[in-house]
């Protein structure tokens, strides 16, 4: 039969989905209860259904022994009736699942009661005789009995008044706190019968005219603290979590508690912690904090710490009270504890005393601070509104512990708790930075050095930089400082970080490879002519080590400036797919509005597209060609076009001009690495139809070179035959 009850229940859910048991368009059922009974025994099973045909759930509700036979028995929400032999028995009858957890909060997964199946409770036995039949109406219930004596057949009705929950439940209440000392068990049975007759009522709506809703809920809270002063006193922590959960549903502050539990409860430190520890508790207010923190103090001193470092409701609290918990803790140890140190520095700070937080946190080695932060992040920043600020303590920490700063919120970004574009932001907001010419400040060098560490660590993760909306406004900041650098902003004599700066020296390819063709452009090429003039003047004539030409086109960056070193690192950043098409353009008028600046003609050939960086670097830098197409062309369809646009540029120019040998050797030059490694099918699809014959000899030089991989090829092949029989 489906109980009464529950067909409140579904109707309070409903669901797009249906279910094949119900008729369609009909409001979706979370469950139904069956109850079964034979005259001795009745027992009451809970069905919770679920869109997957196999994952229906049955849990047994109680078992119902009765006193005598039975033959009729009548349901209301919280209560059973059975009309027996001798009389009326009335037991407590457990409400489906759903209707116990409905009145949880929403971070609460608690059952009541542990057990199911644990017996009910009998709460009524009047005897009545001759019952012939028992009906349950809205108001009473009604039993009709039948006189057979003296030959006169007559009926007598019996009019029973149904309790309000409310009564209900006082009376349980009442007769548990009897039973309280000599049986423990009976104790909390009952406490767990009046609660879920409180739930059962409140789920279904139903106060008396004599009793509101709220009188409901109020009495529903004060049972819910009854059951967290039982579980409070029990001897395990999972008993102590069930008290927690019990006094959250009741909206007991902490102090509240407290003042209901003996200081020597075992359960009073766990329970309050947990309480202060949850972050829909309310804020206490100072008397309510004093009251915690007296607590603490005399049973567990060692928790304050944890309390000031976790707790988000406990804030209006006693500096100096706290500060004497603390540094009384510390002074029972050698080694200070991370935790202590930690909250010491931020109970200085909201005293306003910031100056004595360095001081503080210099006696922690850097790897237990930074391991103390990442436990504690929620004390670096801020997200309100979706705006994230960087905390006074994480200021501290920016000031005066750069590197562990720095290790912290690389960490905190790389982990995915703060994205890296929030962090800039927030940065910012604290430090504003100046990104123009020599004006740029400090701040913009943490934060450059700060975004250079990031990316070390990150460049190179996929899941990281795939991610193009967490980092852009990032990159944006990196290249608007890398462009500020090349203006003189971070100058040589800059008071940059030292240690960091030394490490700078390697980031040549942080962000991605340097083609080696920038090498042969401006300012590179300069510096490599001036080097090799110094070079070959301390030598004598004509000498020169082997590979030199080769090793210094390879490492055309070697001892770099701190100026070049910007515009190396920058070159390394385009060459890559971090920079957005806007950075691109921004970069592009940099270079049109600054021509003369350090590397601008590097820059502009980055920025620009394929084919216009072709063109560019045909007409500007004829020499860089090979070594460009080298780095960057892949197919035989791209030397195709660098070999046609090369030869039509050189047709264009007389014979008397110049650049015409210029072209006419990079174009051998070009022909010439062709021949050497491409396949002769290939070499002849680059050459232009119409040059074949201008070019034989450069067709007969591939030819020739494929003969001579085809005989190495034979040869190879043959040797290995040879060995081979030679072997057997």
């Amino acid at each position: 039969m489906m109980l009464r009850q529950e067909r409140k229940v579904v109707l309070l859910l409903q669901d797009e989905h249906h279910i094949p048991c119900f008729p369609q368009g009909s409001a979706r059922k979370v469950g139904a209860s069956i109850f079964l009974t034979t005259p001795h025994v009745g027992q009451l099973y809970h069905v919770t259904l679920s869109d997957d045909p196999f994952g229906h759930s049955v849990v047994r509700g109680g078992v119902f022994s009765y006193t005598a036979p039975v033959y009729s028995v009548a349901l209301e929400p919280s209560l059973l009736h059975a009309l027996t032999l001798t009389g009326l028995e009335t037991y407590t009858l457990r409400p489906h699942p759903h209707v116990v957890v409905s009145h949880l909060p929403e971070d609460l997964n608690m059952i009541v009661p542990p057990h199911w199946e644990e017996t009910v409770c009998l709460v009524g036995l009047r005897p009545f005789l001759n019952v012939e039949s028992l009906t349950l109406t809205d108001s009473c219930l009604a039993l009709i009995a039948a006189n057979n004596e003296g030959g006169d057949k007559s009926h007598t009705v019996y009019s029973l008044h149904l309790p309000s929950a409310a009564s209900l439940y006082k009376e349980m209440v009442r007769v548990g706190r009897s039973h309280r000392s000599a049986s423990p068990s009976t104790y909390l049975h009952l406490l767990l019968e009046a609660h879920l007759v409180l739930t059962t009522a409140l789920q279904h709506e139903m106060p008396t005219e004599d009793e509101a809703e709220e009188d409901l809920y109020s009495l529903l809270q004060d049972s819910s603290a009854l059951l967290g002063d039982y579980y409070a006193q029990c001897e395990n922590e999972a008993e102590w979590r069930q008290a927690t959960q019990y006094y959250q549903v009741s909206s007991l502050s902490p102090d509240a508690v407290i003042e209901r539990l003996e200081l020597t409860c075992p359960g009073l430190v766990a329970v309050v912690s947990s309480l202060l520890l949850h972050p829909n508790t309310p804020s206490l207010t100072a008397a309510q904090a004093n009251c915690v923190l007296e607590m603490l103090e005399k049973v567990a001193p060692e928790k304050v710490s944890t309390i000031i470092l976790k707790s988000t409701c406990f804030t209006e609290y006693k500096k100096d009270k706290v500060l004497s918990i603390i540094k009384q803790e510390l002074s029972k140890t050698n080694e200070p504890r991370p935790t202590d140190v930690l909250a010491l520095a931020l109970v200085f700070l909201d005293r306003g005393s910031p100056e004595q937080v360095s001081t503080v946190l210099a006696s922690l080695r850097a790897y237990q601070l930074v391991v103390a932060l990442l436990q504690h992040s929620r004390l670096l920043f801020t997200v309100e509104n979706g705006s994230t600020r960087l905390s006074p303590l994480a200021q501290v920490l920016a000031e005066h512990k750069k590197e562990v700063f720095t290790e912290v919120f690389v960490s905190l970004i790389g982990e995915g708790s703060l994205t890296l574009n929030a962090f800039v932001d927030a940065f910012i907001a604290v430090y504003p930075i100046m990104s123009c010419g020599p004006e740029c400040n400090t701040h913009s060098l943490r934060l450059r050095d700060f975004l250079e560490k990031f990316f070390l660590e990150y460049a190179h993760n996929a899941e990281i930089t795939d991610q193009r909306e967490r980092y852009d406004r990032a990159i944006t900041v990196l290249v608007s400082l890398y462009l500020a650098s090349l203006m003189g902003a971070f100058g040589d004599k800059t008071k940059e970080d030292p240690n960091w700066c030394d490490q700078r020296a390697a980031l040549k390819e942080l962000y991605a490879p340097r083609p080696v063709f920038l090498n042969l452009l401006p300012p590179f090429n300069v510096q490599k002519k001036m080097e090799k003039e110094e070079s070959q003047s301390d030598k004598p004539e004509g000498q020169s080590s082997p590979g030199q030409e080769e090793e210094e086109e390879e490492e055309g960056t070697g001892n770099l400036s701190s100026s070049s070193l910007h515009l190396v690192v920058l070159q390394s950043l385009l060459s890559s797919d971090l920079p957005s098409a806007e950075d691109r353009n921004n970069v592009l008028k940099f270079v049109t509005s600054n021509p003369d600046a350090l590397g601008a003609q590097s820059l502009r050939i980055l920025c620009l597209d394929p084919q216009k960086q072709l063109e560019y670097i045909l007409g500007e830098f004829p020499h860089v060609l090979l070594q460009y197409g080298k780095d960057m062309y892949e197919s035989a369809a791209e030397w195709e076009e660098l070999v046609c646009k090369l030869i039509n540029h050189k047709s264009g120019l007389c014979e008397s001009d110049l650049s015409y040998s210029v072209y006419s050797d990079v174009l051998n030059d070009v022909l010439s690495e062709l021949v050497m490694t491409a396949p002769l099918d290939v070499f002849i699809r680059i050459i232009p139809k119409n040059r074949h014959e201008e070019l034989r000899g450069h067709i007969r030089q591939c030819h020739s070179a494929a003969l001579a991989l085809h005989l190495r090829s034979s040869l190879i092949s043959y040797a290995h035959n040879v060995l081979m029989q030679m072997s057997k």
